[in-house]
């Protein structure tokens, strides 16, 4: 499962929720900065043994992300898998235009931890582009985030050759095709044609290459394994198979092909 910005904005403790459903899928969870659900919060509530990993926003200030690095080490997260395709925020008018902020009697204690140091605010519409609280990422800092941790690193929102060869260079143990659920850039490559010409680049590398966006049917999964991935990460489809007709903790995806 990937991530999915303020995942609990319509249900309080949704991430739990979702978690449950990954423990009984077998599958991987991947945890968000800016989600409502704090990393100690969420490992601790952890059934079975789903594997769980950590998205990380590279934040201003640059030692707020060591914050969120420790506490996913601490708490036994397997992995940081660090966004790079949000060098500023998209026009994302539909949010604009209906004025979307966190409710009050929610908040994001993992971007909140991370800001700590800068004595900044997490409680803030972080879709204004008056508010940089992620800043441009740089091949430095995937350099020194790997100096300070021996999770292994994820790259999310490669989309050319150029950026995943990159990535092998510095050591980086996988990449993941995405547009960023096609929200950040207009007119955007599909990920199914990027991934067509970054997995037989990256074949024989040892670093592994996963995929999301637009992913809603079995079919759809098994094309981009036929192309080379080695994972296929869903957001949306969860959240609509919750709010539809299922009662958490528990649910599944059920179609011609079953996910």
């Amino acid at each position: 499962m990937t991530t999915n910005l303020l995942r609990s904005y319509d249900w309080n403790k949704l991430s739990n929720f979702l978690l449950f459903a990954a423990a009984e899928a077998g599958v991987v969870y991947t945890l968000s900065t800016t989600a409502t659900t704090s990393i100690k919060d969420l490992a601790e509530s952890r059934p079975k043994s789903p594997p769980l990993w950590m998205q990380l926003y590279v934040v201003k200030n640059r030692a707020g992300a060591r914050t969120i690095i420790r506490n996913a080490e601490v708490n036994g997260y397997k992995a940081l898998v660090i966004t790079v395709d949000r060098p500023i925020t998209g026009l994302q008018l539909s949010r604009w235009r209906n004025r979307i902020k966190l409710p009050p009697h929610l908040s994001t204690p993992n971007l909140a931890d991370a800001l700590k140091e800068a004595n900044a605010s997490a409680q803030t519409d972080i879709h204004s582009s008056k508010v940089q609280v992620i800043p441009p990422i740089t091949w430095k800092d995937i350099a020194r985030i790997k100096s300070i941790t021996k999770l292994p690193l994820i790259l999310k929102g490669i989309l050319t050759v150029e950026d995943a060869l990159k990535a092998v260079k510095y050591g980086v143990a996988a990449i993941w095709v995405s547009n960023h659920g096609g929200r950040q850039l207009d007119c955007v490559p599909t990920t199914l044609d990027a991934l067509s010409k970054i997995a037989p680049a990256l074949a024989g590398t040892g670093c592994e290459v996963y995929v999301d966006g637009g992913f809603r049917w079995g079919s759809d999964v098994l094309k981009a394994l036929a192309l080379g991935a080695r994972a296929v990460f869903i957001g949306r489809p969860m959240l609509w198979a919750l709010n539809h007709s299922v009662s958490p903790p528990s649910f599944k995806f059920e179609n011609n092909t079953q996910l």
